[in-house]
């Protein structure tokens, strides 16, 4: 083995990443086999090719600024870091690895412990609801949350739909059978009316507020009856925060500008968007992860 492999190896060995069976000879672990996995993988090339640029220019671009609230994701660390007038989330589907990788992190965040249809009422919720589109996965990625809901709500076979930009789904590799993949850019006009369920997925706390206004007013405008909105995402308390929520916070302002929410946060937004809160259910408490049900006024 070169001796540069080997270093590097030591050094995994040493914080647990793989084992070091005999002097110079290393094998695999159950971590290394964990961070293998595609969205394992693609959490760490996300981390270290998007975010630890922008992390690097990010106490300049503070000083810079004075400190300052970050209200446009096109003046951001991210910005600098990259040399681009680009939103970050614009610019990294004009780089297919990084967008990839960003992508394949997507599935599994959150993906430890009870899922949140089985802590939200979910099944009361959908009642006997008789329309075409129960289920709308608003800027889904590569379909994971929909998949979960399949498998565990077969009646809603060919009643859900993945929506997300072309660029996402001709990536995606999972089998979406039962589920309708379709080209939509969340700023653009609801084109699906009168569905159950609008659901996004920690899509929220990448924008700032008057954005985040614009997002849910579009889904509003395709409000049926019986429809409503499920937010998927962080709602941090007032204080004592827990460290991973914090830290995903500063990843939020160095990107994209934007931010986690507390409730308080929250219900500001919602309302300025003309919506008002059913409830909030929280169904992860390590970072804090909940379901805000979101209905007309």
């Amino acid at each position: 083995m070169p001796r540069q492999c080997c270093r590097l190896l030591r050094y995994c060995a040493s914080v647990g990443l793989v084992h070091e069976t005999a002097p110079g000879i290393f094998a695999a672990n159950a971590t290394t086999k964990t961070l293998a996995q595609p969205a394992y993988e693609g959490g760490i090339r996300h981390y270290f090719d998007s975010v630890g640029p922008t992390l690097q220019v990010l106490p300049s671009f503070l000083a810079e600024t004075k400190y300052q609230d970050i209200v446009n994701p096109t003046d951001t660390a991210f910005q600098r870091a990259f040399a681009t007038d680009l939103p970050a989330l614009k610019w990294l589907p004009t780089q297919p690895d990084l967008f990839k990788a960003f992508q394949q992190m997507m599935t599994v965040r959150g993906a430890p412990g009870a899922p949140w249809f089985s802590v939200f009422p979910f099944e009361q919720e959908l009642g006997n609801f008789a329309g075409a589109h129960a289920f709308i996965d608003v800027g889904g990625g590569f379909g994971h949350q929909c998949l979960s809901l399949r498998a565990a709500f077969p009646s809603l076979e060919n009643k859900i739909v993945l929506q997300d930009l072309p660029e996402t789904l001709k990536q995606t590799s999972f089998d979406l059978k039962g589920i309708l993949p379709m080209a939509h850019d969340f700023f653009q006009p609801q084109p699906l009316k009168g569905a159950r369920f609008y659901y996004m997925r920690n899509i929220l706390h990448d924008w700032p507020d008057e954005k985040c206004a614009s997002i849910l007013r579009n889904l509003a405008s395709a409000f049926g009856p019986e429809s409503q909105i499920l937010i998927d995402d962080m709602v941090l308390p007032d204080s004592g925060a827990p460290w991973e929520a914090t830290s995903l916070d500063i990843k939020m302002m160095a990107l994209f500008g934007a931010r986690e929410r507390t409730t308080a946060e929250w219900l500001a937004v919602i309302d300025a968007a003309g919506l008002k809160v059913s409830r909030i259910v929280p169904y992860s408490t390590r970072c804090q992860d909940s379901i805000i049900q979101v209905v007309a006024k």
